[in-house]
């Protein structure tokens, strides 16, 4: 069977950015069919055609008999990667506006957000709403009150001098990262920055053999490193192992190595506590980082 999709993307970029300009690009979606993007950048519109794909009956059926709104768990993984194949041939015509042509970091990698999607079968003229998902759970983050013992911790902090790693940046950067694999990376590299600062804060001697010698490798500096230098090995020691051969797999076979959203969000925190369990150590005594 044959089906048409339609599907409208926001630009999403600062409103100070100006934007211009519009172009029509066809870009391939399969073996035998082409998609028409239309990047409108005036209006920071992308808007999806495609025409005549090729379709098992199932999908169809699955089209046509989902809801126009589901939890994320019930939505049909025939339709997930349907629209992860949209979502990514759209991106193809921006990301290579931002990054081979305009060469603009202020369009952020990930900027398309979906607005509507519509299908319909190829030999009729009846436009149906694509089924979406919904997460089952909803996040709450709170950031801490600057008030009371806080305010005290930050006073101390500030008259000690302390100041955030370097590593802290990549680690910051994963965080607001859209991309699961772009998350992985950069907080292995935050990881990695932030063992050897610390480190290099305990043993100021160990500078000289950073900078001349290879490095050793993250599970030896979390691992016997750590606890020969300030006591005790990283709890987090086995996922941070796990973390490097993926950030590897990433780096080095990108077209076959895939990261799970939840699994980056998970992997970027705990990073981030073994990042603090090795600033406690150092720190030891100081209780800057015990928040309530």
């Amino acid at each position: 069977m044959q089906i048409d999709i339609k599907a409208e993307f926001s630009i999403q970029v600062a409103k100070e950015t100006r934007l211009s300009g519009e172009a029509k690009i066809s870009v391939p979606f399969s073996d035998a069919v082409h998609a028409e993007v239309d990047l409108d950048l005036t209006n920071r519109r992308c808007i999806f055609q495609l025409a005549g794909l090729s379709v098992e009956p199932e999908v169809v059926s699955t089209l046509g008999e989902t809801q126009a709104l589901v939890n994320q768990s019930d939505y049909p993984a025939v339709l997930s990667g349907l629209e992860e194949k949209i979502n990514s041939t759209a991106d193809i015509a921006l990301h290579a506006w931002k990054y081979l042509l305009a060469r603009d970091e202020r369009i952020p990698h990930g900027a398309l957000a979906g607005l509507n999607r519509q299908w319909k079968e190829s030999s009729s003229n009846e436009w149906r709403k694509f089924p979406s998902w919904i997460s089952g759970r909803i996040t709450l983050s709170q950031i801490p009150v600057l008030v009371g013992a806080n305010a005290q911790r930050l006073q101390q902090i500030v008259a000690d001098g302390v100041t955030p790693l370097v590593g802290m940046r990549y680690l910051h950067r994963a965080k607001a990262e859209g991309d699961p694999k772009y998350r992985w990376v950069d907080a292995t590299i935050a990881a990695e920055l932030a063992i050897k600062e610390i480190l290099q804060m305990a043993r100021p001697e160990t500078a000289v053999l950073f900078d001349n010698l290879p490095s050793p490798p993250l599970s030896k500096l979390y691992g016997e490193v750590l606890e020969a230098y300030l006591g005790e090995r990283s709890p987090h020691l086995k996922v941070i192992v796990k973390g490097v051969e993926k950030r590897n797999a990433l780096v080095h076979r990108t077209l076959g190595a895939d990261i799970d959203v939840t699994e980056a969000e998970k992997y970027v925190g705990t990073i981030e506590e073994a990042i603090f369990h090795a600033l406690s150590l150092y720190y030891k005594n100081k209780g800057y980082f015990e928040f309530p």
